[in-house]
């Protein structure tokens, strides 16, 4: 859902275990938006967003959801490497989308869909993501759960389960969000 002034100067979105926010830099270009992110002078960071571009919001979603994809490759791609090392399995190639419904995917042929809204989230969610569809790769025979931990995210329960420590992250509920 996309409301009124979304892209403005000085909104805050969550990004990881804090926030971002836009900066909105004015110049001459009326055809072009350049993103980049840098720190803020109080440790958060900045999505600046520079342009000449006046009153077309669409514009504007579409760098900054750019911006966030090609972060979200080069993000969970990481993450996906340094567990599936840890988990001793492999995935083919990793594409990342706006599923209305997932937060990601694996298919047969292990590929592993991630939504980009997913680096939004806190680290720990993102690490269980990437976790939980990396282990759609092992054997079914293998214990998942004894194989890696991600410190503070879920626990073994008397009976075998697993607890989890994280805020339950629905995509649902993270469609009222701004982007």
């Amino acid at each position: 859902m996309i409301r009124n002034g979304i892209y403005t100067d000085g909104r805050i979105l969550p990004f990881g275990n804090g926030t971002i926010c836009l900066k909105r830099i004015r110049n001459r270009d009326d055809k072009h938006i350049r993103i980049y992110r840098k720190h803020a002078e109080d440790g958060s960071y900045l999505l600046c967003m520079v342009s000449g571009i006046e009153n077309n919001e669409a514009a504007y979603r579409a760098a900054v959801t750019g911006w966030f994809r090609e972060y979200a490759r080069v993000h969970l791609k990481e993450k996906a490497d340094f567990y599936a090392k840890e988990m001793q399995v492999t995935f083919n190639r990793i594409a990342i989308k706006e599923q209305k419904t997932r937060w990601g995917s694996c298919s047969s042929k292990g590929n592993i869909n991630f939504n980009w809204k997913l680096v939004l989230m806190p680290e720990q969610i993102q690490d269980y993501v990437v976790v939980h569809e990396l282990a759609h790769r092992m054997p079914e025979t293998i214990d998942f759960t004894n194989k890696i931990t991600i410190p503070g995210t879920f626990s073994h329960t008397a009976d075998g389960g697993i607890r989890t420590r994280v805020p339950v992250a629905r995509l649902t509920d993270f469609e009222s969000a701004p982007l």
